[in-house]
């Protein structure tokens, strides 16, 4: 009998949009990175992913060294690209005080929504479903 106990998929805290792992639309990339690493490992890794601080934040993550040591350098790599579409970006502190790495165009976008900034995302999402 097998005693490996199955271990989750990997996912995010709250509904995924569009079957999405990414918590945000400019990361998906590197969230299905992680992913394909996870399922490639024997057995198969897993982990739980959120934005935190401008970057991925990764945690509840079950794998071998090496497949950690992916995930910290993806995770540096997300503080350099923007949340919204992917395009290199810098850590900048927007209107509720919180960090949000952004490209020059996303952080006005982000500045003029204010606290519709759900909005921006959103359009980023239904662009990245329309593109697939």
């Amino acid at each position: 009998m097998d005693s490996e106990v199955d271990r989750p998929a990997p996912a995010i805290e709250g509904a995924a949009r569009s079957r999405e792992l990414s918590p945000v639309p400019g990361w998906v990339g590197i969230v299905r990175v992680a992913a394909a690493a996870a399922a490639a490992t024997d057995p198969p890794a897993s982990f739980l992913c959120r934005a935190r601080w401008g970057r991925l934040a990764w945690y509840d993550v079950r794998g071998p060294r090496p497949f950690v040591e992916l995930l910290w350098a993806l995770e540096e790599l997300s503080a350099t690209l923007c949340e919204v579409c992917g395009a290199p970006a810098v850590q900048r502190e927007t209107w509720e005080r919180g960090i949000h790495t952004l490209c020059p165009r996303h952080a006005v976008d982000v500045a003029v929504a204010g606290p519709k900034v759900g909005d921006v995302y959103d359009r980023a999402w239904a662009l990245l479903r329309n593109t697939q």
